[in-house]
């Protein structure tokens, strides 16, 4: 329905029996079609009150209303027109991005679970109650608990680390790992990756990219322990926690890489 949606996004009034439609017309594309043929009006028309698919749809829509990504057209002086809606300036930021979508919490913990096999019972922990608190609305605790995730990767790959590296540096990571002060901890750990690429034992295409990704699990980090914890310093919105729970699948997996890495060197060394 998110592709459909964002298909149908240029227009400026949206029919419900165009989103139905359009999203049969998407689910047929990925080898989901319901019955055979392409007039996806008559399909949907067919389906009325006897087939399963039907709810599902009523209840994603249902969905996606209550997010806030569309919102039905206005006709005053009467009610909105429920027949009619618009994509809301949110709801451009979700058909916009990536990946699986957080409101199938299902089908986004599975495809985590098939990208990292092995991923930490206590991460998968936290994420599970991140996107079941994400999906009621509840956007201080989705914040405590990807924060809390992240955290215990950042943990992970500091242990790991240290499995490979020595002398000052390893010194200096120990430190800043007990003092638990996290712009120390994300520097010290920038110079030892940094330290790792330039010798080049850190293979390319296992530290591409771990800049960002590591900013972005210290950014969950920083707002778990400010704006979550202490809402006056700053503000949780959806579209931060959206954000940030998208960018923890990437994220978590180059962690995951590079704590590979330093569990097969320190076998070698």
């Amino acid at each position: 329905m998110r592709d459909a949606l964002k298909s149908l996004s240029h227009q400026g009034q949206i029919t419900f029996p165009d989103l139905m439609t359009t999203t049969l017309k998407e689910l047929a594309r990925v080898g989901l079609a319901v019955e055979q043929g392409d007039n996806f009006r008559e399909i949907w028309e067919r389906l009325r009150d006897i087939h399963p698919l039907a709810f599902l749809l009523i209840e994603a829509h249902a969905q996606i209303a209550t997010m806030g990504y569309i919102v039905n057209y206005p006709k005053t002086p009467r009610p909105p027109d429920p027949n009619w809606f618009r994509v809301t300036e949110r709801g451009k930021q979700w058909i916009s991005s990536a990946g699986p979508a957080l409101e199938d919490s299902d089908g986004f913990l599975a495809a985590l679970n098939e990208r990292i096999p092995t991923l930490d019972p206590v991460v998968r922990q936290y994420i599970v109650e991140a996107v079941v608190t994400y999906n009621s609305q509840v956007w201080f605790a989705s914040a405590v608990m990807v924060g809390a995730a992240s955290e215990k990767l950042v943990y992970m790959l500091t242990e790991s680390l240290l499995l490979v590296t020595g002398g000052d540096k390893s010194r200096s990571l120990r430190k800043a790992s007990k003092e638990r002060h996290l712009p120390t901890m994300f520097e010290q750990l920038n110079k030892v990756l940094a330290g790792h690429i330039e010798s080049k034992s850190l293979p390319y295409e296992i530290h591409e990219g771990s800049e960002p990704h590591l900013m972005s699990l210290f950014e969950s980090i920083r707002v778990q322990r400010n704006n979550a914890v202490h809402p006056s310093v700053g503000e949780v919105t959806p579209a931060t926690v959206r954000l940030t729970l998208s960018a923890f699948p990437a994220a978590c997996r180059k962690v995951y890489d590079l704590i590979e890495w330093c569990h097969a060197g320190s076998k070698t060394a």
